[in-house]
């Protein structure tokens, strides 16, 4: 038996599920747009973007904050407009804005100890993670890196 390395990690999402949820599904449409865009193919950037734009309400995407929603929008205006540069760096923004909202909801029910919506968050956060990136967050490497470097003992504490 004959086992060899796989060097492109964006191929896959991390863990997945046997069935695939509305918010994972979110997740790998968002993982496909980043892809094209990174890629530079607008076509299929503009597919993946359809498809995130149908999970919202008026092909606004999965987006509750107005924020994202309209970030989301001026992504795809970008993609429309045949402006690769724009949709990249209007993509990174908006990649960098989801994570800093789930880094701040994991912060949150930390805070409050609600303990499910902070396995619920970091679940989130860790997708969120490799739709942005094409890679895997290890949250157990962060957060022992994290602890020993700051003597917090702090479970988390990503800078998005």
């Amino acid at each position: 038996m004959s086992v060899s390395a796989v060097s492109n990690v964006s191929a896959a999402p991390p863990d997945p599920p046997v069935s695939v949820s509305r918010r994972r599904q979110e997740d790998i449409a968002g993982r496909q747009m980043m892809a094209a865009l990174d890629a530079g193919d607008l076509s299929a950037a503009q597919q993946a973007y359809n498809t995130l734009a149908a999970f919202g309400p008026n092909d606004a995407g999965p987006f509750e904050s107005p924020v994202l929603t309209q970030e989301f929008q001026a992504v795809g205006q970008a993609i429309q407009a045949g402006d690769l540069s724009a949709a990249q760096q209007t993509a990174h923004t908006l990649g960098q804005n989801v994570l800093k909202k789930d880094v701040h909801q994991v912060r949150n029910d930390y805070s409050d100890g609600n303990w499910p919506g902070v396995r619920k968050a970091l679940d989130n956060l860790a997708w969120d993670y490799w739709a942005v990136y094409g890679k895997h967050l290890d949250l157990a490497k962060q957060s022992a890196t994290t602890s020993s470097s700051s003597g917090s003992g702090t479970p988390l504490s990503v800078q998005a």
